[in-house]
């Protein structure tokens, strides 16, 4: 009983590594500037595709997918950039050096991602579909997410 038990629990502490290192790679290769990139460059195709999807077919409901997959791939691109930023900083100690370059860099993709919101919440008021409320509501939070960044980068050139 007592062989049978630790045999367990060697099969799930080996188990548990193996998780661990596959999350560990996943989560790298997900940062990585080259792997956005290709996101990037797969979310703009879609969206060339319903856009001439919309033109051969001029329905609401293509105009709708065409506006959502070119949202999609301003948000793959913005993801790009970020892993790109982040590709370029480095550490030291146990802080992060950030260059003033950034700040102001995080400062205009914050404005950008605000005025992208503004957009967003302007095409809902206009049309107060499900797909334009998600379309704002993920314009809010990626602004959310671009003012934490910004301020994570003021935070780092502080120190």
């Amino acid at each position: 009983m007592n062989l049978f038990h630790n045999a367990k629990k060697k099969l799930g502490i080996i188990f548990g590594a193996a998780t661990l290192f596959a999350a560990v790679g996943s989560a790298m290769a997900q940062d990585s500037p080259r792997d956005e990139y290709q996101e990037w460059q797969k979310a703009k195709r879609e969206a060339a595709r319903e856009h001439r999807e919309y033109l051969n077919n001029p329905k609401k409901s293509n105009y709708l997918d065409w506006r959502s997959a070119q949202r999609d791939a301003n948000r793959e691109y913005e993801e790009y950039l970020l892993a790109i930023e982040v590709s370029h900083r480095w550490s030291k100690g146990q802080r992060w050096v950030v260059a003033e370059s950034d700040v102001r860099e995080e400062y205009d993709e914050w404005r950008s991602a605000a005025r992208e919101r503004a957009n967003e919440l302007a095409e809902y008021r206009n049309n107060p579909t499900r797909d334009n409320y998600k379309g704002w509501q993920d314009a809010v939070r990626d602004e959310r997410r671009e003012y934490a960044e910004y301020r994570a980068a003021l935070a780092g050139r502080k120190h």
